[in-house]
């Protein structure tokens, strides 16, 4: 017997129907996790997205762009257009989130953007009052980042519709269109941060489903209609948004001449232009009036902190700009295993190759309405890419995820060429078993390859966030019978118990991990307190390896000290390949704050002994 669906309710539910629904319930569970683990303002430029909200919220006003810290808080996140940060104002009305000085700590040692940093890819300092039960400015970013979840559902709803009116009997291609975008890991980071990427997304996604819907014949009022508002509302979510001006007018015009109406480009291209005009045009009239520039990218560009990266996309950077696409988290510091995108990038390749056969295929006038319907997200997503291209070389900026507004479409043609690829090529006859079977063999290796998307999408952020931000950090009640004594004070505010080492003969090219044991004193103050830990060979001042540390990642030195227990914190410290052999490392200890300015040290009787402690001697292997 076939099973065509389930009954619920008294409503007879579609078995693709019951799948999308899990495909759903299953993003919103990992989004959640990602919002829970992923600490407040751990995201991509989300403390400045916060900002301009906050700052909207209090003010009742937008951002004038500018270089002072009072007059524009969220940086160059200030320049953006607004309707994602007055959406987000409204869902945060009722929560009082403080004075804006308030919001957040920076770490002065954070390092956003750097790969390769081994510490401080926090960027800010993290406090007790963001736990559970979330208040204030913590409340207000994880409401804010459910928001953004509720915006991401609607992109993969629009994803599957947008599948269903290309591909009307290919159920499979629906279905593997919604679960491949709910489950690439940065779509999910992104959708359960604060992000005005969130709403364009939406908005483009639903943008395009309207333009297909043209493209196959529907130029109703309301279609239009629809059409010119989500244009509209995507002039004001990002500058990107404009891409779809061109897009659609190309496509009336096909549409146009495909039924010889000159007519119907004219009153598509009105309906569009009119809806852009009433409710976008305001955005750039005032960025005219104020800066000279309607796009408002010169002030923007002058408040971005490129922290050095030079302009350009190629080929050297390339790598980065798949690796953000896929998984890379934090202020882009985080990344996964090497294998992890090996595998998304597997999926790729598969796909291509499917859509290879897909083409060879087809025959002479197949599907010729398909083909003009699937050629319009193809069409979008080569505009975000080349907008990505534009992007690099004015700011920099590579990120992958910069064209996830075209993720309905690129999920929708990776799924095509998967399915392409089971089936042998769209036009090679199926056997009568999986024509009987409904899904057959193309749902089967869809459901795989799903599957190991979501088992890694659940497991990255505990392997990867969550231990970033506890890794190195842990409050204990006492020391270890290993740890080797040493209390030294650093000035009124910290005493350094003891040591411990992971080994004390190395070769090089060795890691060694050092752990030291602070406690703190009455006179620890709530100013950021850094530790250093510094390797030299002996009789030398050239270090080998340094780190430096906040003296906790994930809370403020003077909860250290209401924390009433001892902190320890681990570093690894790295032996080059090219040390001195027969020689002895020193390594040595000391603590700075805010302002750069080192504590004195006093050893266990008091006496001076300056502003860095050596600790331990490392004795380098024979060769």
């Amino acid at each position: 017997m076939k099973i065509t669906g389930i009954r619920v309710a008294g409503r007879q539910w579609s078995t693709e129907n019951i799948v999308l629904a899990v495909i759903v319930v299953t993003f919103v569970a990992l989004s959640l996790v990602y919002n829970v683990v992923n600490p407040v303002f751990e995201a991509p430029d989300e403390l400045w997205h916060f900002l301009n909200v906050k700052y909207i919220h209090d003010k009742r006003a937008l951002i004038v762009q500018s270089s002072n810290a009072l007059e524009n808080p969220a940086r160059q996140e200030g320049g953006q257009p607004p309707l994602y940060y007055l959406a987000s104002a409204l869902v945060t009305s009722w929560i009082d989130t403080g004075p804006m000085e308030d919001v957040a700590v920076l770490n002065f040692r954070g390092q956003p953007g750097e790969i390769g940093a081994r510490i401080n890819k926090n960027v800010v300092v993290h406090r007790q009052e963001e736990d559970f039960p979330y208040r204030g400015v913590s409340l207000a970013v994880h409401l804010l980042r459910l928001f953004s979840t509720l915006l991401s559902v609607g992109t993969i709803l629009a994803t599957y519709a947008i599948a269903m009116e290309v591909f009307p009997r290919a159920r499979e291609i629906w279905l593997a269109a919604a679960a491949f975008n709910a489950l690439v890991p940065q779509f999910i980071f992104i959708s359960s941060s604060i992000n005005n990427d969130n709403l364009i997304t939406l908005v483009a996604s639903l943008a395009i489903l309207c333009l297909v819907k043209l493209a196959k014949g529907d130029a109703s009022r309301r279609n239009l209609f629809a059409l010119s508002v989500l244009i509209s509302m995507a002039s004001i979510s990002k500058v990107s948004g404009l891409g779809l001006l061109p897009l659609s007018a190309v496509v009336l015009a096909g549409v146009a001449i495909r039924r010889r109406s000159v007519a119907l480009a004219l009153r598509g291209l009105m309906a569009v232009c009119t809806g852009v005009a009433l409710l976008g045009l305001w955005w750039y009239a005032r960025n005219w009036s104020l800066y000279g520039d309607p796009l408002g990218l010169s002030v923007f560009l002058r408040a971005v902190d490129r922290g050095g990266v030079k302009a350009g996309l190629s080929f050297s950077n390339m790598d980065t700009t798949v690796t953000s696409f896929w998984a890379l988290f934090g202020w882009s510091n985080i990344v996964a295993d090497s294998m992890v995108y090996w595998f998304y990038n597997g999926i790729v390749a598969l796909a291509g190759l499917g859509l290879v056969f897909c083409l060879i295929s087809r025959t002479r006038g197949q599907r010729r309405i398909e083909s003009y319907a699937l050629a319009i997200p193809i069409a979008w997503a080569a505009v975000m890419v080349l907008s990505l291209l534009a992007w690099a070389n004015v700011a920099g900026s590579d990120v992958g995820r910069l064209v996830f507004p075209a993720i309905s479409g690129i999920s929708i043609i990776v799924s095509v060429g998967i399915v392409s690829l089971v089936k042998g090529g769209e036009g090679v006859p199926q056997r009568a078993a999986w024509r009987r079977s409904g899904f057959g063999v193309a749902f089967a290796v869809v459901a795989a390859v799903g599957a190991i998307m979501l088992v890694l999408a659940a497991a990255m952020p505990i392997l990867y966030i969550r231990s970033t931000y506890k890794q190195g950090t842990q409050f204990v009640s006492d020391i270890r019978a290993t740890t080797r004594a040493l209390n030294v004070t650093f000035g009124d505010k910290l005493m350094l118990l003891g040591y411990e080492l992971s080994k004390e003969i190395v070769s090089p090219g060795d890691s060694v991990r050092v752990m030291l044991y602070w406690k703190a004193l009455p006179g620890l103050d709530e100013k950021e307190y850094d530790v250093f830990v510094h390797s030299f060979p002996q009789d030398q001042w050239r270090s080998l390896d340094e780190v430096d540390d906040l003296l906790s990642r994930d809370r403020s030195a003077l909860e250290l000290k209401g924390k009433g227990s001892l902190l320890r914190q681990t570093y690894d410290l790295k032996i080059p390949v090219d040390a001195p052999s027969r020689t002895k490392i020193r390594l040595v200890v000391g603590v700075y704050d805010v302002q750069l300015d080192r504590l004195q040290a006093y050893d266990g009787i008091m006496r001076p002994i300056g502003s860095e402690v050596q600790i331990a001697e490392l004795k380098m292997a024979d060769n």
